[in-house]
């Protein structure tokens, strides 16, 4: 019992040595900041230019035609070459004359034609159309005949598609091949061409995404994002201007001296947030569209994050923080009660701690005592204390300090950011120099703020509003705010 109750003046004197260094880290001074949500940290643009085998080009629209009537595909209809099931792709067609416009969609025709003896009973087929031996469509299709009937020998279905693209000479190949059905002939199951678009420069944000990912996390932390310009045409592409913007804010303006035809560049930007939100990152490529680029509309790419408040609370805790119970002491009322207070100021102080109530079912206070001298306010009695102690400075409002259990008594936590103990009293100290000199609402505040870190909360180093950050702060508040409120969470 010797160790639990110590002397008051030989807790005083510890007090005096060591509270000055808890209340600078801990304390309610008086200072000034400024806000700031996100920063570009750091940039860099690949050197190597790194050849891609994504061609830009695209397919869509594919159809079969039924049974065409159409006098000059007869031809097709020769005789029967194979015994069995025999596939035979042919034909192969644009409509459009050479070169092509590009970025514009270029129609291709074939046909499929059943050479065998036996007819095609309702399998399926797969249809590869292919660029330069790259898959652009694969597809199961059924090949029956514009009356429903099945495709018997000697007949055949006409087939077409589109293909959007830019620049260059492409090889353009079909490839018709049963599923199920065993083709005695798979030599002319398919048909190239070889087809030209207008040489031209062809630019494109390819892509713009998180290195790790991961799109949702907690701020004061720094995201990297990778990005991948390309330029899909046959002319390279000079004195490319590059731009990224986070909600519409331009954050970095690159040149890149060439993309080469063909061509990919790959570059890296990192993020640093500091409040929660939701962040649209772009990635504009000519954004002043200067350069002979065929296609403007694909020059932008954007990816979204949702940062979370961030974690910032003290390594130890209560064991149960469950309606601790609270004693003001004598030389705190009496600075309570000061002039600037107000009526009913030890009520109003009252409130100013139960406004952490209801957030957390496991974090809460309780009873709340109140005592005409400071008498045992060093003991256990009482969970958490409330007295007047003099800094020696007027910069500090208040402070708080904590004790952990150490054998049959307690011993104060000196390094509560770091030490993982388990809280068995807490003090909130209030400067009699400095106190009373507060407006009202700065008083009141300061509480609320002081039993804050009773509830190990510790000062925000984001840029997001809370009741605690420091009074100097432009983002201090005076009612407790969502990023308290997610702290206090992920406390209990």
């Amino acid at each position: 019992m010797k160790k639990v109750i110590k002397n008051f003046f030989a807790l005083i004197l510890s007090l005096m040595m060591v509270f000055p260094l808890f209340g600078i880290a801990n304390a309610e001074s008086l200072k000034s900041n400024q806000d700031c949500g996100y920063k570009l940290s750091d940039f860099n643009l690949s050197n190597n230019l790194v050849k891609d085998s994504n061609s830009g080009f695209t397919i869509n629209d594919f159809k079969l035609h039924k049974y065409p009537n159409d006098s000059n595909l007869m031809k097709e209809k020769n005789s029967l070459a194979s015994s069995g099931t025999d596939l035979r792709v042919s034909s192969l067609n644009a409509h459009t004359s050479e070169p092509f416009p590009n970025e514009k969609p270029i129609k291709f025709s074939f046909i499929i034609a059943n050479v065998g003896t036996n007819k095609i009973n309702n399998q399926p087929v797969s249809i590869q159309v292919q660029l330069d031996n790259t898959d652009i469509l694969d597809t199961s299709v059924t090949l029956t005949l514009e009356t429903g009937v099945i495709l018997e020998p000697d007949t055949y279905v006409q087939g077409s598609f589109y293909i959007t693209g830019a620049g260059g000479t492409h090889t353009v190949t079909v490839v018709a091949l049963p599923l199920f059905i065993k083709d005695c002939n798979i030599s002319n199951n398919k048909t190239s061409g070889r087809f030209k678009w207008a040489d031209c420069v062809s630019l494109s944000a390819a892509s713009l995404s998180t290195s790790d990912g991961i799109y949702q996390f907690e701020s004061n932390q720094t995201k990297a994002f990778t990005f991948k310009i390309a330029n899909f045409g046959t002319l390279d592409a000079k004195n490319v201007l590059i731009r990224f913007k986070v909600n519409d804010t331009a954050i970095k303006n690159a040149t890149v001296d060439k993309i080469e035809a063909k061509h990919i560049i790959t570059g890296q930007i990192k993020i640093t947030f500091y409040k929660h939100g939701r962040y649209n990152i772009e990635l504009d490529v000519d954004p002043n569209r200067t350069v002979d680029n065929i296609n403007a509309d694909n020059n932008s790419k954007t990816t979204q994050v949702t940062v979370d408040y961030d974690t910032e609370i003290w390594a130890g805790k209560w064991k149960n923080a469950r309606k601790l119970s609270v004693m003001i002491y004598g030389s705190a009322i009496d600075l309570i009660n000061n002039d600037n207070a107000g009526n009913n100021a030890t009520n109003k102080a009252k409130k100013a701690i139960h406004a952490w109530n209801g957030i957390n079912s496991d974090a809460s206070y309780g009873s709340i005592y109140t005592s005409n001298s400071d008498e045992g306010w060093n003991t256990l009695d009482k969970q958490v204390s409330v007295i007047s102690y003099d800094t020696g400075d007027d910069s500090t409002i208040a402070f708080t300090a904590l004790w952990e259990k150490d054998g049959d008594g307690y011993t104060e936590v000196n390094d509560v950011e770091n030490d993982k103990c388990i809280y068995v009293k807490a003090a909130v100290c209030l400067n009699p120099e400095v106190y009373p000199k507060q407006p009202a609402k700065n008083q009141f505040r300061t509480i609320t703020h002081e039993f804050g870190h009773v509830f190990r909360l510790a000062h925000p180093t984001c840029r997001d509003k809370a009741i605690m950050r420091q009074t100097w702060d432009p983002l201090m508040t005076y009612t407790i705010q969502p990023h308290d409120e997610y702290n206090l969470n992920r406390s209990y």
